[in-house]
């Protein structure tokens, strides 16, 4: 039987190398037909059997390629390195990180030298973070050719996310020293790369010395010049860190974070609440002066409006608005937003803009006037647009629909209020009207995406799934025709996909489009294998290490965040819902979607390796509408991955850390359901729903208490409860008791201690100025007791879909 150990002719050795050449170039059929003229002279050669098998997987046939694979170690007696390179390639290619590093390392104990090798080992390392390998790795890289300067970076970079600060800037200076850096922007990478490290270690001193010596080295001005004004303010130097700021603010005035920086060097803090009235001038004083050098800059006439107070915040905001009036900018509202946290700002910016509208219906200009020439009709009309925006963010809403219906009559041309009027009508429940006023919108101009992408949503909130679709492929198609919302990995559009079906309760639907999130996740998380060695080759090392930060917490994304917020929801309720939750799950309206979606693809065409074209025919659709995800044998099991992330990667998340005592408490473990509690309460102490839980979790704790939950539980109970439940839940109403939410949460409390049942009904009736969102909550709560509280809720919101009869 032949093998890998006895000798080639020198056709077969050419022809074995022709194999690795098409299987790169991804000509599989040549690569094909080499390897079966090698296999039929040799018909047991391991090496041949391996890169077959790597070709066959290639085309599709997995199960076939990795059986050749095998064959072929088996041939070698498991003792061939490029067989075993092969076979870590096939696992590198399904994501099986751990196998593909244990088959690298099997192949270096019988290649012990191979470059090749040890670099895909390297990348695979740095892919799962295993710094310890990879600075194992790289070092013996360095050691068989140390006069290769790429082996030395790599080396550099691999100590630097090791945590080995000090030993990368060593070897950083050992690779300038033998490296070709003849390219003037690839020196400045190397010398901003170890630059940006010895920042790292805190040394600003060092940081700023080395800038010095870089000075003429360089190609990246801006960091240098944010360097070292993060570094002089480390190092108390204000008045070297003006100036930096100041040259910065040059380049870029409307850079929030720059003035930050200026004021901080100014001796200034950049909030209200640590200044005093001294500072606040001098504050005010500073930006008088920035203005005349940059008289055009809409950031430095905004930010003196964080600071000023009465009168003088008055004049400012005058002067500051007239000119957004003036110019018809319609981004007026968002520019002032924030400063509606505080009230007596508030008040006078109301009283402000009820006096420009009285001054422009009497008098048609604005008040205190400059000339007698009247303004412009769009002057009063971004007048009722922005008191319409007022009276919303203050949940006046009736006040605010007056004004937008205003501004309609007075101009009904101006697509912005029809988008603004969609919006009122969402704050108050009303999402079918919203969907129509979004869709009116839309209609105004087809080929504005951002209007289409506003419908799509509003559609969607509405449960409008079928007019959605078709509105969002108007920009979702490729060249061919086809419909492609997965290919682009359209989050927002699936995370309010799912969430629709959510409410409609088609659960496996819903799961379906939340796991698309979590697969873009993931997909992004494999994307980074291909910049491992392109990065390190083209010296973009800063880049690639943020990018490495980057991917380390890219599940912290609000998209990912939010999909698995509503994947936890989905999965417990399938739960309650038991096996009624399959009835719901799809239609006949579903079915028929799917079959015109299906009807949609047509076929594409690629040019194949002799430049004819082949068919390539869509994917097929798995899993349609997500049964195999809803008939999984323990949701919950399912459902926690999902909530470990959360804990892990958004821990600051209020809803998140709710959702994981509910399922810690459906699961009854106790321990990680006092966790989340502790956390929960850290990040709002007074949080309605969360009250509700924890007296959830007291009650159900105490009644399945045993001795390995209580030596973890107890000692995090005391500190907020007694044992008393009664008192916990009065103290709370107490405290919270002019809040709709806190006595939602009471009434739930007190229902299941089974207690005063009309006092239960009574604290839910009182609704008076509660907000949409605990009302909905105090709606569900009664249906769920059989009360219902229509009537009550329609006082408060006529409009909303959920309270008509």
């Amino acid at each position: 039987m032949t093998n890998v150990r006895e000798p080639f002719a020198t056709h077969y050795v050419q022809l074995f190398q022709s194999i690795v050449k098409f299987y790169e170039t991804k000509n599989f059929k040549k690569a094909l037909k080499a390897a079966d003229e090698i296999l039929a002279k040799y018909p047991a050669h391991s090496d041949t059997l391996a890169m077959k098998g790597l070709v066959i997987k290639a085309t599709g046939k997995v199960e076939e390629g990795y059986n050749l694979v095998k064959e072929g170690l088996m041939n070698s007696k498991f003792s061939s390195g490029i067989c075993w390179h092969v076979m870590g390639l096939m696992y590198r290619d399904d994501k099986n990180h751990e196998q593909a590093i244990k088959a690298y390392m099997n192949a270096l104990r019988y290649d012990t030298q191979n470059i090749k090798i040890m670099n895909d080992l390297a990348c695979m390392q740095m892919h799962v973070r295993d710094y310890k390998g990879l600075l194992q790795t790289r070092h013996k890289v360095l050691q068989l050719k140390p006069g290769m300067s790429g082996h030395w970076i790599s080396y550099a970079v691999a100590q630097h996310m090791a945590g080995d600060r000090q030993k990368a800037l060593v070897t950083i200076d050992g690779f300038i020293s033998i490296g070709d850096l003849s390219n003037p922007y690839e020196l400045s990478e190397v010398l901003l790369y170890k630059n940006s490290i010895i920042q790292e270690i805190g040394n600003p001193e060092g940081t700023l010395k080395h800038l010095k010596e870089i000075e003429n080295k360089h190609r990246d001005p801006i960091y240098v010049l944010e360097t070292r004004a993060k570094c002089e303010l480390q190092l108390k130097r204000n008045q070297e860190a003006k100036q930096t700021y100041q040259a910065l603010l040059q380049l870029n005035s409307e850079n929030h974070a720059y003035h930050a920086g200026y004021q901080q060097a100014c001796g200034l803090s950049n909030s209200t609440t640590s200044c005093n009235d001294d500072q606040i001038q001098s504050l005010l004083n500073h930006y008088d002066e920035l203005l005349v050098q940059y008289p055009k800059s809409a950031v430095i006439k905004r930010i003196p409006l964080n600071f000023a107070t009465g009168q003088e915040f008055k004049n400012r905001l005058d002067k500051f608005v007239r000119t957004y009036l003036s110019k018809t900018i319609p981004s007026l509202f968002s520019a002032i937003r924030s400063l509606y946290s505080d009230p007596s700002k508030v008040e006078m910016i109301q009283e402000l803009f009820s006096s420009y509208e009285s001054s422009l219906i009497d008098q048609g200009q604005l008040p205190n006037a400059d000339s007698s020439q009247k303004d412009a009709p769009s002057t009063l009309l971004w007048t009722l647009t922005f008191m319409a925006h007022h009276h919303d963010k203050l949940s006046n809403h009736e006040k605010a629909m007056q004004y937008v219906n205003r501004a309609i009559e007075h101009t009904p041309t101006l697509i912005e209020l029809y988008q603004l009027k969609a919006k009122l009508y969402k704050h108050v429940g009303a999402y079918g009207l919203a969907a129509d006023q979004a869709e009116l919108a839309r209609q105004c101009d087809l080929a504005d995406r951002h209007l289409n992408t506003k419908s799509v949503k509003y559609l969607l909130r509405a449960d409008r799934v079928q007019e959605a679709r078709i509105v969002f492929y108007n920009f979702a198609k490729d060249m061919e025709g086809n419909f492609n919302a997965h290919d682009m990995q359209c989050m927002w559009y699936e995370n309010r996909l799912g969430e629709s079906h959510l409410r409609l309760k088609k659960y496996g639907q819903a799961l379906k489009q939340f796991h698309n999130v979590k697969d873009h996740i993931e997909e992004m998380v494999d994307d980074q294998f291909d910049f491992h060695q392109y990065s390190l080759r083209k010296l973009v090392l800063r880049s690639y290490v943020e990018m490495l930060r980057w991917e380390d917490k890219i599940k912290s994304i609000h998209f990912y965040v939010r999909a698995a917020k509503n994947a936890i929801r989905t999965y417990l309720s399938i739960i309650k819902s038991g096996d009624s939750c399959k009835e719901t799950n799809k239609t006949a309206q579903d079915l028929l979607d799917l079959e015109e979606n299906k009807k949609s693809q047509k076929p594409k065409k690629k040019k194949n390796e002799e430049g004819g074209e082949e068919e390539v025919l869509p994917k097929k659709p798995q899993d349609d509408f997500g049964e195999l995800l809803m008939n999984v044998q323990d949701p919950l099991a399912q459902a926690e991955k999902f909530v470990l992330d959360l804990i892990k990667f958004a821990n600051d998340d209020l809803q998140g850390h709710l959702l994981a005592i509910e399922l810690y408490l459906t699961k009854r473990d106790y321990q990680n359901a006092i966790r989340s509690i502790v956390r929960a309460r850290e990040l709002d102490l007074e949080n309605a729903e969360l009250h509700y839980w924890t007296c959830r979790f007291a009650q159900e704790y105490g009644a399945n208490k045993n001795e390995k939950d209580q030596e973890v539980v107890d000692p995090l109970m005391v500190t907020f409860m007694n044992g008393d439940l009664n008192k916990y839940n009065q103290d709370y109403i107490e405290r919270n008791g002019k809040r709709y939410g806190a006595k939602v949460s009471v009434a739930k409390v007190m229902h299941l201690l089974e207690q005063d049942e009309q006092r239960v009904v009574s604290l839910i009736k009182d609704c008076g100025g509660a907000s949409l969102e605990e009302c909905l909550r105090g709606f569900e709560f009664g249906n769920e007791i059989g009360i219902n509280l229509g009537e009550e809720m329609r006082r408060e919101y006529p409009l909303a879909d959920v309270f008509r009869v």
